[in-house]
């Protein structure tokens, strides 16, 4: 999930760079979508440390997507390898079990976009070019 987190947010660099004409308006738009990703992961943080100290009430559902979306956004990739944590988060959440499977299906879907975000900003910068 780090890699290709990283490989997603390099090309939405390079498209960014492609797109826009200014070196002022891609280094602009380059640090809002920082400012976005480092905001989603603040509020993922929040939202799972809530629900971690029994603060947050939420369904089984919103408990699966907000622990998933922590892990595959946030900062608990790597984090579920250690089976002691991972097992706490079976017990907690509802079909925890299943948070490996969903992760390694965003991963996947993450690597598709990154391949086509970089295809399209390949095409763009031979069209400029």
């Amino acid at each position: 999930l780090p890699i290709t987190g990283i490989g997603f947010d390099a090309a939405v660099g390079l498209l960014v760079s492609t797109v826009a004409q200014q070196r002022t308006y891609v280094v602009l738009t380059q640090i809002m979508v920082i400012l976005a990703r480092v905001l989603v992961a603040g509020l993922l943080l929040y939202g799972l440390t809530r629900f971690v100290n029994g603060s947050l009430e939420t369904s089984d559902a919103g408990a699966w997507l907000l622990t998933g979306g922590f892990a595959a956004l946030g900062d608990w990739g790597l984090r579920f390898l250690n089976l002691g944590f991972y097992g706490e988060i079976w017990a907690t959440v509802s079909y925890g079990v299943f948070l490996g499977l969903g992760l390694l299906v965003f991963a996947m879907v993450e690597a598709a976009l990154t391949d086509g975000i970089l295809a399209l900003a390949a095409r763009r910068a031979q069209k400029k070019g």
